[in-house]
Formats: C-alpha cells, sequence, structure tokens
C-alpha cells in the first residue's frame, strides 16, 4: 500500500478566516494566502535574525507608482526586443548593443525612474557599502536572468567572452579528438556561463539597478504578483547586498539545504548540471560541516520565526578547510571546525515550496525525504555528457558555438605553428652538425 504524503503546515500559511477578514475576495483566498507566505521571507524580516553570518544589506521599501512605471518599463522592453528581433534588420546583427540603448531609453524617459535610481544612490552613499559594488534584487527574487535573455549587449557578451577566454586552449584543441576532453571543455564552458551570468549582477549605481531590472523577465513577473491586489495590499522593496568576489567566482561553494520543522533534511550542491571533483571528494566532510554550522549558528536564530524553510549556503572550502582536514588531535580538531564555521555564510532564505529550485532533489520524488530525511548531501558524482547547447541559454548558444569554433581553430593553428617551428629547429641543428668522414 503506497504511504500517503506528508501534508505541510506552517506558522505562515494563513487561514481563511484571517484572509477574508482583510478584505480579499473567496476566489482570491488561494493565490492570497501564497504571495503572503513568500513575503514572510521577505528580506528584511530573517536578515536581521542571522546577523553577521549572512551579508551586509540595505532596503528600501518602492512605492506603488515606482513599481508601477518599473513594470511599465519592461513590458516596454520586452516588445522592444521582440520587434528586432521579428525585424531581424542590421540592429540585431553582431555588435549590436540594442539592449543596452533601449533599456537606458526606457529608463531616462521616466520621470519615476530617474528619481528612484537617485534615491538608490542616496541610499548607498549613507549606507554600509561606501564606494563598493553591490548586487539588487526585489525581496522576493534577483534579476539573475537579465543575462540570460540578453545576448545582444554588448557588456553581457563581453563578461561570456572574459570568462571563455579564461578557459585552457588544451580543452579546445583535444575535444575533437577526445570524448573525455569534449566533457571536460563543456564543464569549463558551463562554469564560465555561470560566472558570466553573476558578474552580470555588479552595480555600482541607481541607473545600474535600474536598467538590469528593466531588462529581466524575473522583475517584471514578481512585481505583477506584487500589485495583483491593488496598492491597499502593496507592498514591495529593493534590497541591496555587499558585493562578495570570491563567492562570484566560486560556483561550487554555493549549496541549497532543506529544513523542515526545524530540522536540516537534505543538501545539495546549487549549480546541479556541474561536476565538481573536489566537492566530490570531500562531499562527506562538506556534509558534516554544513550540518554543524546550521545546527550551532542558524538553527535558534531561526526558530521563533519559521517553521520550514529553504536556505543557500556559501561555504569557503579553503585554507581552513584544508587545516581541519589535517588537524590529528580532537582539540585541533576542534579549533580547525571552529574556524571553518567562520568560512561559512548565509547567502537567502527562501519558501519551502516547489516554486524554490530543488537542485539535485525532487519535490514530487524526495518529498518523503526533504521532509522527515535521513539528512544527505547530494552532488554530481561523476562528468555528465552534455552538449553546449544543454547547458547555455538557448539565446546564447550560436554566439557560444561561434566562440568554440573560432577558438578550435585557433588552438589547431598555434599547434601547427609550434609545431612546423620546432621542425625547423630541429633540421637547422641537425644540418648545422659537422659530418666527419669515415
Amino acid at each position: 500500500v503506497r504511504a500517503r504524503a506528508m501534508a505541510f503546515h506552517d506558522r505562515n500559511w494563513l487561514s481563511k478566516k484571517e484572509i477574508l477578514s482583510r478584505g480579499i475576495t473567496e476566489q482570491h483566498v488561494a493565490s492570497y494566502r501564497l504571495n503572503q507566505y513568500r513575503k514572510s521571507f521577505a528580506v528584511k524580516t530573517w536578515v536581521p535574525l542571522l546577523g553577521d553570518i549572512t551579508f551586509r544589506t540595505i532596503s528600501l521599501d518602492l512605492s506603488f507608482e515606482e513599481a508601477c512605471a518599473l513594470k511599465s518599463a519592461c513590458s516596454r522592453y520586452n516588445s522592444m526586443q521582440l520587434e528586432r528581433r521579428r525585424r531581424a534588420t542590421a540592429d540585431n546583427k553582431d555588435g549590436d548593443d540594442g539592449g543596452t540603448h533601449d533599456a537606458r531609453k526606457l529608463f531616462l524617459e521616466s520621470k519615476v525612474l530617474v528619481s528612484l535610481a537617485e534615491r538608490i544612490d542616496k541610499v548607498i552613499s549613507e549606507g554600509k557599502f561606501g564606494q563598493k559594488a553591490f548586487m539588487a534584487k526585489l525581496d522576493t527574487r534577483s534579476p539573475k536572468d537579465a543575462l540570460t535573455y540578453n545576448s545582444n549587449v554588448i557588456r553581457y557578451r563581453r563578461l561570456v567572452e572574459g570568462e571563455f577566454d579564461c578557459i585552457s586552449s588544451l580543452y579546445f584543441l583535444l575535444s575533437s579528438f577526445s570524448k573525455t576532453m569534449e566533457e571536460a571543455m563543456t564543464r569549463e564552458i558551463t562554469l564560465g556561463f555561470i560566472r558570466a551570468q553573476n558578474k552580470a549582477l555588479k552595480l555600482r549605481s541607481g541607473s545600474d539597478l535600474v536598467q538590469l531590472f528593466i531588462r529581466s523577465f524575473r522583475i517584471q513577473e514578481d512585481l505583477g504578483t506584487c500589485m495583483w491586489y491593488g496598492e491597499e495590499h502593496f507592498e514591495a522593496q529593493i534590497v541591496l547586498r555587499e558585493w562578495d568576489e570570491w563567492a562570484c567566482a566560486h560556483p561550487e561553494a554555493e549549496f541549497r539545504c532543506f529544513v523542515h520543522k526545524g530540522h536540516l533534511t537534505a543538501a545539495t550542491q546549487y549549480f546541479s548540471s556541474c561536476y565538481f571533483p573536489e566537492l566530490h571528494a570531500r562531499r562527506v566532510e562538506t556534509a558534516e560541516k554544513i550540518a554543524c554550522f546550521f545546527e550551532k549558528k542558524v538553527k535558534e536564530k531561526l526558530a521563533d520565526t519559521y517553521d520550514s524553510y529553504v536556505i543557500d549556503f556559501l561555504v569557503d572550502m579553503g585554507s581552513a578547510w584544508n587545516k581541519a582536514a589535517r588537524s590529528t588531535t580532537d582539540a585541533k580538531k576542534k579549533c580547525a571546525q571552529e574556524r571553518t564555521e567562520e568560512s561559512i555564510r548565509v547567502i537567502e532564505l527562501n519558501t519551502y515550496e516547489s516554486y524554490t529550485g530543488s537542485g539535485l532533489f525532487s519535490w514530487r520524488q524526495d518529498r518523503q525525504l526533504l521532509m522527515q530525511g535521513p539528512y544527505e548531501l547530494r552532488v554530481v558524482e561523476k562528468p555528465t555528457r552534455v552538449k553546449v547547447e544543454d547547458v547555455v541559454a538557448k539565446k546564447w548558444v550560436p554566439f557560444v558555438e561561434n566562440y568554440v569554433r573560432n577558438r578550435k581553430n585557433l588552438a589547431l593553428q598555434q599547434s601547427l605553428m609550434f609545431l612546423i617551428a620546432g621542425a625547423t629547429l630541429f633540421l637547422k641543428f641537425v644540418y648545422s652538425v659537422p659530418h666527419h668522414p669515415s
């Protein structure tokens, strides 16, 4: 007999009676309940609870007028990009920067958005970041899809090219002759694309922030949800967080963890399409460190506010971890372990629902485990055989394929030139050696 699935209950899940008392119609009860549940995970609620184990953060309220202006700009931007592709004119040739021009034009045309950018600049100058870079999001989601859907923005192309240029030419040269090297090349391209996506979120001004938001489907969608019930029930914040260059460059260090009724039940590497050899080799140690950090630093701080949640950790597996691994005595291990706890930080707190990505788990197939445990960490255990089009956003496939083709040709030309130069030197040496008659 199939076991009955466990029902989900949460203190932030409003009752029908409470929702109706707020003036919400009965037909909108379910959607309003879900919306309010998601609002309970606003950054301004959980960041103060976690203190110094998360990143420095500034929140500012978004007015209904600002939200309307921003959502309208997002919608118009998407229409402009669709029209550009439909016309298939010179605007779409490589080198075009239509995505940048369109976003900036829409920004400058709106007095409300210009004023919003100025307000953000003032908050930044008075806040915790000083002149440093920052990243931004709504209190719901980040605009991390901006690069994904905007391959015609020159800055984004340069970010992607910059990451790809760091890949060794050997991968491109040998990928045509070895399946293993082809898989390795695809892995490096995947990681390069992820790092470029991360770097696209790096901001320095309010105008940069607004234009980034304009390019994001996620921002448009979330604003629509927040505005659905009218100005009376509207509430949204723009969240500014300190920029961490190390975190941006190390996607292998991000983990998604599942907590049900206060118990850590599961963890997964965040970027589930990538194989990280070092992580796989140290998965047991990593699982223990995550569990220890949660029990000592996180659990009690969130216990009075949240029952169940999905939490993302940044885990630095650097020198402190190596010291812990090399420690022999119990005292040294304990000391090293305390140092490693300082190398873990909370990135984000998310709702406990299928709306939240589950990494290497499945909300449907692993429901019982995610709610009851036993705790386990899942990582990709071996290199996966995938093609570029399987791991790179669809709009970027032609660009990436062209880059790979050019790098392969360049690597082949360089290797041939090296062989020719080597052969020439060898022949010069042979003919320069004097021959003595026997």
